[in-house]
């Protein structure tokens, strides 16, 4: 955790959740061309994080040594060019036509011989990327960009969120079939469940300049 961010946790006094509903990460059904939207995980000690996340899921398949991906959200698996991969018990090793090598490290357990699994690494953007290769052929990329925390107090249908030097916002909610609405000043917001929970790390932005 960094020094700002660590500031910032220590400013947060919240009350535990008495309401469950809303625990757990919310990922925006609304994104944009370039794969921009939200996220917000409401915690069981009353506090949130909510980030600007790019939310790409593509099909995969790992074929011949090669990983080949679909071309746009919802689309088959596109076998027009791949990439070379390793994979073991710690990392997965892409490989570029030049021979150079981009490693992404695994923050779940995983089998040398599988890409099943979750890994985190340096974006060539310069923030921390995570990947999730799920083992019915899903690959699902998460870039957080810019985060906010603070505290949430449900309240019947409405919750009410805080956070440091901003105005208190009340905001309506409703929840149906894994989908959570929240309506900001009349305008909705709608949100799908992540069932396996916050598997990569919004709260805590590390960017690093990219080398020029």
């Amino acid at each position: 955790m960094n020094l700002i961010a660590l500031a910032l946790a220590s400013t947060l006094t919240c009350q535990p959740a008495l309401n469950k509903g809303l625990v757990g990460l919310w990922e925006s059904t609304s994104i944009s061309k370039g794969g921009i939207g939200n996220n917000i995980e409401f915690r069981i000690d009353g506090s949130y994080v909510a980030a600007v996340t790019v939310l790409v899921d593509l099909r995969y398949e790992v074929k011949n040594g090669k990983l080949y991906t679909g071309k746009n959200t919802g689309e088959p698996v596109s076998y027009e060019a791949g990439t070379e991969i390793k994979v073991d018990n710690n990392t997965l090793i892409l490989i570029g036509q030049n021979g150079e090598k981009e490693v992404r490290n695994r923050i779940s357990p995983g089998r040398a011989n599988s890409i099943v699994g979750k890994y985190k690494y340096r974006h060539y953007t310069g923030a921390i990327a995570y990947e999730k290769f799920t083992a019915d052929g899903l690959m699902q990329f998460r870039l957080p960009m810019q985060s906010t925390r603070g505290c949430y107090l449900v309240t019947g249908n409405e919750v009410k969120v805080t956070s440091p030097n901003q105005e208190a916002k009340t905001l309506q909610y409703k929840l149906s079939a894994g989908r959570l609405v929240l309506v900001d000043q009349k305008n909705p917001s709608t949100y799908k469940h992540v069932k396996d929970g916050a598997w990569y790390e919004s709260g805590n932005i590390d960017y690093k300049p990219p080398d020029k």
